[in-house]
């Protein structure tokens, strides 16, 4: 393999990696990047920034959790694709859904320019929300398995969803 085929390959990389608080074991935390030293990077400028309202953030502030003395970094995953990291990274979501924060809780002027995320019907009972993050908090489900039963036409948790245009 030459330089510029193990270059794609090494950009085609996603780390799924965990934040552990050190003191308890908890997951506080489930990600994913292709680019890890950067995205640490990343979390620990939006920690220091008490504008950002990430549930992560406020955990961590609340709590006055600091990275690398309070909370760990774990790597626990390296996988081919995005798609593929999705999915790993919601089963890991699925999986610590009792104690990891990575639920936002902003208001809904910021998200609603962002065109990643999206307002949700729950057809069953016809609340619409505002973006997927909710929805995600509300019924537990991964981002990853709503927006598949979604584009599926599946019930998941029990209802039905819909993307709002």
């Amino acid at each position: 393999m030459n330089k510029r085929e193990a270059a794609k390959l090494a950009g085609q990389t996603v780390f799924i990696y965990l934040f552990r608080e050190i003191k308890t074991g908890k997951i506080i935390y489930v990600g994913q990047t292709k680019y890890i030293g950067r995205r640490l990077n990343e979390h620990r400028t939006a920690l220091a920034d008490i504008h950002n309202h990430k549930g992560i953030y406020h955990y961590m502030r609340d709590n006055n959790l600091e990275f690398y003395r309070d909370v760990e970094i774990c790597i626990v995953r390296e996988v081919f694709g995005r798609d593929l990291a999705s999915k790993v990274e919601s089963e890991y979501i699925e999986r610590y859904k009792d104690t990891v924060q990575n639920i936002v809780t902003v208001d809904s002027r910021k998200y609603n320019t962002d065109p990643r995320l999206k307002k949700v019907r729950n057809v069953t009972t016809g609340e619409i929300f505002w973006a997927v993050q909710p929805v995600m908090e509300k019924y537990k489900i991964s981002r990853y398995f709503l927006d598949k039963a979604i584009k599926r036409k599946e019930v998941i948790a029990g209802y039905l969803f819909e993307y709002v245009e």
